[in-house]
């Protein structure tokens, strides 16, 4: 073939699919600079709070409503962190406020409750053996970790578990991991923003109920959730991240 013949002709949609591709690709790009920022300002946020009673400032609570609807689903939906300065009513009625040590969630968590911000537990609790290399992770596989913090291995994971707290690798890493395993299935499966959330929220305590219910309306995957006072709470701290969004799309 002749270098003429080689080159595209005038009608060719060649040029559009690459300016095309290249947007896509400073999209994604964008997309994750931003993300990673954001992720940087929630650890601050719980570093500076002592890891306790966490407040969202509210223009960024807003920020993550409207770019990233996943960081807020998880630190708002799933681990309770309340917000500041917002001029939307608090559905849970105690004016945005976080939640103490052992209640709620925080980026540190290891003797209440799970291993940090999701308070891994289960499945999600034995990948995060295999891939940080506990020494125990075949002894303790198939436990919880209220079995496991009960058992013979207690020490010997909270010792593991402790150093790895505080490593903020691990802690982006768990956040990332909770996004593949919770909010990525959520979003795939459910139509709108609101069940998304909660669905995530869902898979987080119960993945079996969060897979069997989702696409169902919110009615309907909160009724299957809310089975208990505890539920109820958290369903309320889930309305908390459902107004954000829908106060900003």
């Amino acid at each position: 073939m002749s270098a003429i013949q080689r080159i595209p002709n005038k009608g060719s949609t060649l040029p559009t699919v690459a300016v095309t591709a290249a947007s896509l690709g400073l999209g994604w790009w964008l997309y994750r600079r931003t993300r990673r920022s954001a992720v940087s300002r929630l650890m601050a946020i719980g570093e500076k709070a002592g890891h306790e009673n966490e407040r969202i400032p509210g223009n960024f609570a807003k920020f993550l409503a409207k770019h990233h609807p996943d960081l807020l689903a998880l630190f708002m939906g799933v681990a309770n962190w309340g917000a500041s300065d917002l001029d939307i009513p608090d559905p849970v009625g105690s004016n945005w406020a976080g939640r103490p040590p052992c209640n709620g969630k925080h980026l540190k968590d290891y003797r209440c409750g799970g291993l940090g911000i999701p308070h891994a537990d289960s499945s999600m609790l034995e990948n995060t053996h295999e891939v940080w290399g506990y020494q125990h992770a075949d002894a303790v596989k198939g436990m919880k970790y209220n079995d496991i913090i009960t058992s013979r291995y207690r020490d010997s994971w909270l010792a593991w578990a402790g150093e790895l707290i505080e490593k903020k690798r691990f802690i982006r890493w768990q956040i990332d991991d909770w996004k593949r395993r919770k909010w990525d299935p959520a979003e795939q499966t459910n139509d709108t923003m609101a069940t998304r959330i909660l669905n995530s929220r869902i898979r987080n305590s119960v993945s079996g109920t969060g897979s069997r219910v989702a696409g169902q309306s919110y009615s309907a995957q909160a009724r299957a959730y809310n089975t208990s006072d505890r539920r109820q709470r958290q369903l309320n701290n889930i309305e908390r991240a459902v107004r954000l969004v829908e106060a900003v799309r």
